[in-house]
């Protein structure tokens, strides 16, 4: 449950004793509420589908760099076309899914390692 940090750490721990040659981490950890006119969104709804699409994931990632870094593994996050995108009755979901965007454009380059 990406909502849950404890959860999110004892996995990885258990990633990290059960599988020492970690080749990559691909995250695709969503909800999607679609088809909810903003007019009826509740914000905390809204927080709540961010706390999963968004630092949810990040929390994983950043729980992993280690494991990633000593392994000189990959890191992939399946996002989304609405993270390009967005239409009517998206906002929770469009908006997460621009946010991952926007991170992994970041991390992209805080991570690069020379070849």
């Amino acid at each position: 449950d990406l909502r849950e940090p404890e959860q999110i750490e004892a996995v990885v721990a258990k990633v990290e004793s059960e599988n020492p040659e970690f080749a990559a981490l691909i995250t695709n950890g969503a909800t999607s509420p679609v088809g909810i006119p903003f007019e009826h969104l509740e914000i905390d709804f809204i927080r709540e589908i961010y706390e999963i699409n968004v630092f949810g994931n990040l929390t994983l990632m950043k729980s992993c760099l280690n494991l990633l870094k000593n392994n000189n593994a990959r890191m992939i996050h399946v996002s989304s076309l609405f993270g390009k995108t967005a239409g009517a009755m998206m906002l929770a979901y469009a908006s997460t899914k621009h946010a991952c965007e926007a991170f992994m454009m970041v991390l992209r380059r805080e991570l690069k390692t020379e070849s």
